[in-house]
């Protein structure tokens, strides 16, 4: 084994150090790209995953080195395989797992004022839920939903109940569009969601309540949807949709998920 001191020489010559840079420049170029997407928490999934399972078959075959010929005989051929099979076969389910793991509570930031976003959104929520208005707002966490605002209408304006409901107003042109919630702004409006496949989803939910649930199937981001037939209020979160019975008690929730990073149980599904 080599001695530190040597190693450490290895480490800071001219050489190392040029493709060190090289590999800084590449890795700034890329996250700076990938800013403000989803990509972004995908790609930190990725190599949080890669990492391990590199570090585990590292350990495995330097611990039991030539007592497990057979099965290294078979792995490390089958990775080579079964790796971009993997990819193409589950890539959905990957993306979604690979986001999840890369929202860690370091990478996390909080928008500011997120204390009173809630109360915001809720009093917005309440005045169109009376009046029978459809409405769909999406609220950015960790997770960047940039790729979302492609063709909408980006406005960077201060989150106000009254811009909401006019946004909201029927045969507006943004009606039917999301609004996207961004570091307690309105960052655009008429953004087009994913739609939800999830079969669970009750037949009684239209388009926005599948949108809803779609775009935090690959974020983690809220949403809270007012049904244009009903008048009720939802949130979506990880995938699900939960009835919230006031203004209040969606105030509470949107708070408390913005400040912990989870979604509380508020009362049945739907």
């Amino acid at each position: 084994m080599n001695h530190p001191a040597e190693l450490l020489r290895n480490l800071l010559g001219p050489g190392p150090l040029f493709e060190l840079a090289l590999l800084w420049i590449g890795c700034y170029f890329v996250l700076r790209f990938l800013r403000g997407s989803l990509g972004l928490g995908i790609l930190r999934g990725v190599l949080i995953a890669a990492f391990t399972l590199f570090l585990v078959v590292q350990l495995v075959f330097e611990r039991f080195a030539g007592a497990l010929p057979r099965l290294e005989l078979l792995l490390r051929p089958s990775l080579q395989i079964l790796v971009p099979s993997a990819v193409i076969l589950f890539q959905p389910e990957l993306r979604r797992a690979f986001t999840r793991l890369g929202e860690t509570q370091a990478f996390r930031r909080f928008a500011p004022g997120s204390a009173s976003l809630g109360r915001i959104l809720a009093e917005a929520a309440e005045r169109m839920s009376r009046r029978r208005v459809g409405a769909l707002i999406a609220i950015e966490r960790a997770t960047g939903l940039q790729t979302y605002m492609e063709g909408s209408v980006e406005l960077d304006a201060e989150l106000k109940a009254p811009l909401l409901e006019s946004i909201f107003q029927p045969g507006g042109p943004l009606h039917d569009g999301a609004v996207l919630v961004r570091n307690g702004r309105i960052a655009a409006a008429g953004c087009l969601l994913p739609l939800s496949e999830n079969p669970d989803i009750g037949a009684e939910y239209g388009t926005r309540h599948r949108a809803g649930v779609g775009v935090t199937e690959d974020t983690d981001a809220l949403a809270v949807v007012v049904s244009e037939e009903t008048g009720n209020i939802s949130v979506a979160a990880r995938g699900e949709l939960k009835r919230v019975k006031s203004a209040r008690e969606l105030a509470r929730l949107l708070d408390d998920a913005l400040a912990a990073g989870e979604m509380r149980q508020a009362g049945g599904r739907g």
